[in-house]
């Protein structure tokens, strides 16, 4: 089975702000703010909100509704406006509907902040069944907004990476994924896989895989001018650890699929810099194997 894009689901949660006027506004304050901003609201609203068990307290949010029942306004409360997850919350929680930022609320978010904390917000693993709903999507009109696309794409990266099962995330998968980023940023590849390793002197990555009917191997990604300065990024690609003899519980063995944690992140940051065309010169190390010693 394919996996989408890792930022399909962010993507989709903020659309171009064209038809902005149409959507519905959300209102950031903080528990402090709430009391002034409401002596500035119709009676209905204020009345709406008295009656509701809302504070303002940070990550919470209320839906005034209009007319028709839904939302004509959306209050959310806020303790930090630089934290992107002061809205992360938000996607998932309000009716599918588009919505914006309110440029007049008592906290000013930015607007990428804003942007970024939706997308984060917004994230779903899909790869094996529907998601439950679509999430919320915000009319963003912001400078930026390509890094703020890129840093989705690298989050929902390591995401669908550590999620995927065992099953389908091994050495052989994380080879593949990382070729294919390579050919996409027009990056070198190679990788040395199974008893290669011994003839090219890396004994400890075939040690640790080499009991496992999936071949361990090194994967090397390569990218950049060799005028800039160089960084090599390395990330533990084991993934699973049986720990030898099996003394873990059942929660702490659904763990070990986590253990290839670290080739994800290293990953995800390599595409990182090389989407956002830093001027770096970046080796990428995965380790990548099985260990069933």
């Amino acid at each position: 089975m394919t996996p989408t894009n890792p930022a399909d689901n962010a993507i989709a949660s903020l659309p171009d702000a064209e038809s902005n006027h149409q959507a519905t506004p959300v209102i950031t304050l903080t528990s402090s703010q709430l009391e002034g901003w409401l002596a500035t609201q119709p009676e209905a609203t204020r009345v709406w909100v008295a009656s509701q068990p809302f504070s303002a307290a940070s990550n919470s949010q209320l839906g005034i509704p209009g007319r028709d029942g839904a939302p004509a306004l959306v209050l959310c409360g806020v303790s930090e406006p630089l934290q992107a997850e002061s809205v992360a919350h938000l996607p998932m929680s309000l009716p599918v509907g588009d919505y914006r930022i309110a440029t007049d609320s008592p906290t000013i978010i930015d607007p990428a902040t804003a942007a970024l904390g939706w997308g984060l917000g917004s994230y779903q693993f899909d790869r094996y069944r529907k998601a439950p709903r679509a999430p919320a999507r915000l009319r963003v009109d912001a400078d930026g907004m390509n890094r703020v696309r890129h840093l989705l794409a690298a989050c929902g990266r390591v995401r669908d990476l550590v999620n995927t099962p065992t099953e389908d995330m091994g050495p052989e998968q994380l080879e593949a994924v990382v070729r294919d980023i390579a050919q996409t940023h027009g990056a070198r590849f190679d990788s040395i896989v199974g008893d290669e390793l011994l003839a090219q002197n890396f004994p400890t990555i075939h040690a640790v895989g080499r009991a496992s009917h999936r071949a361990p191997r090194l994967i090397e990604l390569n990218w950049g001018d060799d005028s800039h300065p160089r960084l090599t990024l390395v990330g533990k690609g084991v993934c699973f650890d049986s720990g030898g003899l099996n003394i873990k519980g059942g929660t702490g063995m659904r763990k070990m699929k986590k253990d290839m944690g670290g080739s994800a992140h290293a990953i995800a940051l390599a595409e990182l810099i090389m989407a956002e065309g830093l001027p770096i010169r970046l080796r990428l190390l995965v380790p990548a194997g099985e260990d069933w010693m």
